[in-house]
């Protein structure tokens, strides 16, 4: 049975990261937006509504010495590929999505993008108010 887990930019994420990948692992690494400018680890699929923001990231994290992402995702919304005029366009992967956060992007591409089959979100609020 295949596992990701998300990675979310929210205050406590790499913590929250660091406890769950102590109890288990992970076939999928997940990463949102900017967050990976500031995660250490590989990254497997890099998510994120802004793609047009990837080269920008991407160049802050070669620079703090992390390792390249495998994948990047973006999302199609309303017929419209996001990113698709980028520098980015002939790496991005993509999968439909209605609307939301680009946290909720990254759990779509988990479950409808990989078909993964147990998901953990870290660094993703779940409030309406956060």
């Amino acid at each position: 049975m295949r596992r990701a887990i998300v990675v979310g930019r929210a205050a406590g994420a790499l913590e929250e990261y660091a406890a769950v990948s102590a109890m288990c692992a992970f076939d999928d690494i997940i990463v949102v937006g900017e967050m990976a400018v500031h995660f250490p680890h590989r990254i497997d699929h890099w998510v994120s509504w802004h793609a047009e923001l990837f080269p920008h990231w991407e160049q802050k994290r070669a620079r703090a010495g992390h390792p390249a992402p495998a994948a990047y995702w973006s999302a199609t919304h309303k017929g419209r590929k996001m990113g698709a005029h980028t520098p980015m366009a002939d790496k991005l992967r993509y999968v439909a999505c209605v609307g939301g956060s680009s946290g909720l992007l990254a759990a779509q591409v988990a479950v409808d993008g990989l078909g993964v089959h147990k998901t953990v979100l870290v660094g993703i609020p779940m409030q309406a108010d956060a």
